[in-house]
């Protein structure tokens, strides 16, 4: 054991840490977002801080929330090729008013 004044140089934490990407914070504020995907970007801003003693930026944080959104949810894509299952939908017809196949409208 070292005995004596600490002589440290740095007496804060440093704000960079190589392992804080927005990945991470995304996997660390996932259940927050499944929880509730309104939350704004400085919510997640003061969770790190308050949870790991670092403040990321807007832009870490922002990047976090797509990321949880998208692993919350499925990417855009994704969503958007299953939304027709949760919607009614009619034939699309062509102009002759015959139905135009593999093609629906939203009803």
């Amino acid at each position: 054991m070292i005995e004596g004044p600490h002589t440290c140089v740095m007496p804060t934490i440093s704000q960079y840490h190589n392992k804080m990407d927005s990945k991470h914070v995304g996997k660390n504020i996932l259940a927050m977002v499944e929880e509730n995907e309104q939350l704004i970007i400085p919510t997640f801003i003061t969770f790190v801080r308050q949870e790991f003693g670092y403040t990321i930026t807007y832009r870490k944080a922002w990047l976090a929330k797509q990321w949880a959104l998208e692993h919350a949810y499925g990417n855009w894509e994704e969503s958007y090729n299953i939304l027709h299952k949760y919607l009614q939908t009619i034939p699309a017809l062509d102009e002759s008013n015959q139905p135009i196949p593999n093609k629906v409208i939203f009803y």
